[in-house]
């Protein structure tokens, strides 16, 4: 009976302990499951909560950002900077269409606001228009009336001119036999004429054979004669001065006393010696010697002879361009030229100019005092629009040309040219 119990025993103590595991179980069990619910719970309450900042939809999205460099949250930030820059460039391009939308806004206000004044013009315009046509209508319409009467008038005009030309043409005929008579006088009287100059040619022909044969062909008789020699025999006076038409600078040739002065082969007057007039009186001249044959004398009563000296005739002189008697730096004494060629007795000439200011000579001048030869000038810079340079250039420009052109001109009419030195050196001014 004792091994019955024992065994019983056993089986209980088994059935003890695996009722307090189960229980002991059971409670973990409940436990877990409780820990379970709550975890769900709290899972769904997460979920809820994260849907607040992302959704599944977005969740998947997001996982795009995913590298294995960075998390998502970087690689969101990273995007977001990106598009803010993308936002910022764009917001330029806004900000600059919107200043292009402005001023073509402007322009438009401005095209608006021209279209207006252009329309209200042409509106004035054609209103203008309209009156002015209206005007012409009325002054065509005077004009046709004018018209008809100034015809009436030119036809009553054209009937006075056809009598008037008739009568004329009348009196014309009446002219013309008029002077046919006279015509006829006048020929019997040609007649006349020309039967008496046979007569007086007849006549004056068997006087001029009465006459003295003329002068023997390369002769000329003296013009005057020297009055004395002085000094060392190169300085001497002659018997014409300032009253026989004598200017400073004027020659002659001395030649032995004769009455009648033989001339070269070629009808040049070449004497003993030439001299050269440096001092002028009323009634006598004072000269020097400039050419003399080797032991040649030069005495009181020697004739002078000037082949193109004609006492009726007056030297005339015409002076130009810049002159400095004093050679002090001074270019404007052609005042003091022009007085001294007067002082000499010759004649001061004006003569005409182009448009230009260029003197134009004339045949008639004997010589001519040029002044000194004008530096061609620089040309002003092409961006120097100085008006002071540009004047004095160009009047500087026109001295050169003028000077030239007097030149050229006086080689072609043959007018003697004199420098101011030859000029000063031959009416004596240095020596006084």
């Amino acid at each position: 009976m004792a091994k019955v119990r024992g065994g019983n025993t056993g089986f209980a103590v088994a059935l003890v302990i695996f009722g307090c595991g189960f229980v002991i179980a059971l409670l973990v069990a409940i436990i877990f499951y409780t820990k379970i619910e709550e975890a769900k719970v709290a899972e769904l309450q997460a979920q809820e909560d994260l849907k607040v900042f992302i959704t599944g939809a977005e969740t998947t999205q997001a996982n795009d950002f995913k590298s294995t460099d960075a998390t998502v949250f970087t690689n969101m930030l990273i995007k977001i900077r990106d598009l803010e820059a993308d936002l910022r460039e764009a917001n330029d391009q806004i900000a600059k269409l919107t200043r292009e939308t402005n001023e073509m806004e402007a322009q438009y206000a401005t095209l608006s606001g021209q279209k207006t004044a252009v329309e209200e013009a042409l509106t004035i315009e054609k209103r203008t228009a309209s009156e002015t046509m209206e005007e012409r209508k009325a002054s065509i319409e005077k004009a046709l009336r004018e018209n008809v009467a100034l015809q009436a008038k030119i036809n009553e005009m054209q009937d006075r001119l056809t009598k008037a030309l008739e009568d004329a043409d009348a009196a014309a005929r009446d002219r013309i036999a008029e002077l046919t008579e006279q015509v006829k006088a006048f020929e019997t009287d040609k007649f006349d004429l020309e039967r008496r100059v046979a007569d007086a040619e007849r006549f004056l022909k068997i006087e001029i054979e009465k006459r003295p044969k003329p002068p023997v062909p390369n002769t000329t008789t003296p013009d005057g004669e020297v009055a004395s020699v002085f000094g060392d025999g190169n300085d001497l006076f002659i018997t014409l001065g300032r009253k026989d038409g004598l200017v400073m600078g004027m020659t002659f040739e001395v030649f032995d006393p004769l009455p009648i002065i033989k001339l070269a082969v070629t009808g040049e007057a070449r004497g003993k010696a030439t001299i050269e007039v440096y001092g002028l009186d009323e009634n006598s001249a004072t000269c020097r010697v400039v050419r003399r044959n080797r032991s040649i004398n030069i005495a009181p009563g020697d004739p002078i002879v000037n082949l193109g000296y004609d006492p009726n005739m007056t030297i005339r002189m015409f002076a130009f361009g810049s002159f400095d008697i004093e050679n002090d730096g001074g270019t404007n004494d052609i005042g003091r030229i022009e007085a001294l060629i007067k002082e000499s007795g010759a004649e001061l000439v004006e003569v005409p100019r182009t448009d230009a200011g260029i003197p134009i000579l004339t045949p008639d001048i004997n010589y001519i005092i040029l002044g000194g030869k004008p530096e061609l000038p620089d040309k002003p810079a092409a961006d120097d629009f100085d008006p002071v340079k540009i004047a004095e250039y160009q009047a500087q420009l026109a001295a050169n040309e003028a000077y030239f052109r007097i030149v050229d001109e006086a080689k072609i009419l043959r007018i003697p040219v004199l420098n101011q030195n030859r000029f000063l050196d031959l009416i004596g001014y240095y020596v006084r």
